[in-house]
């Protein structure tokens, strides 16, 4: 499932959930989850500067442009990051079968994505 919240793509696939914004010019901030919501630390490095995205939603997925950079993610959750001239700057390494549209299309089952606990939790007297 896909929607626009505000100045924000939400996508919710396979049991994670992505959230896509503007993060500045040319800038996005990606985030991902399997949780039931995303934490409320603010984990990212630097605060965002206003900046109003244009969303598409269509039958194959959705894009959103910010500035000169352009994303586009498939139904499946798979993200594409292209500059203003169309080339490819970021693709994800996802090889499987469920895109059998996808010219990378595999059977060795590469998710995009990998999601790993942290055990014990993060603590401030622990070191990371």
């Amino acid at each position: 499932m896909m929607e626009v919240c505000g100045n924000q793509l939400l996508c919710t696939y396979n049991h994670e959930t992505l959230c896509i914004e503007p993060w500045g010019d040319n800038a996005l901030r990606v985030r991902a989850t399997k949780q039931s919501h995303f934490p409320q630390e603010d984990w990212a490095l630097t605060q965002p500067h206003s900046a109003q995205a244009q969303i598409t939603l269509d039958q194959d997925g959705a894009s959103l442009v910010n500035g000169k950079i352009r994303l586009h993610l498939t139904k499946r959750g798979k993200i594409t990051i292209y500059n203003q001239h169309g080339t490819v700057l970021l693709e994800e390494y996802c090889r499987n079968r469920r895109d059998l549209l996808d010219p990378k299309c595999s059977a060795i089952e590469v998710e995009a994505r990998e999601f790993s606990p942290i055990l014990r939790g993060l603590s401030p007297h622990r070191p990371v």
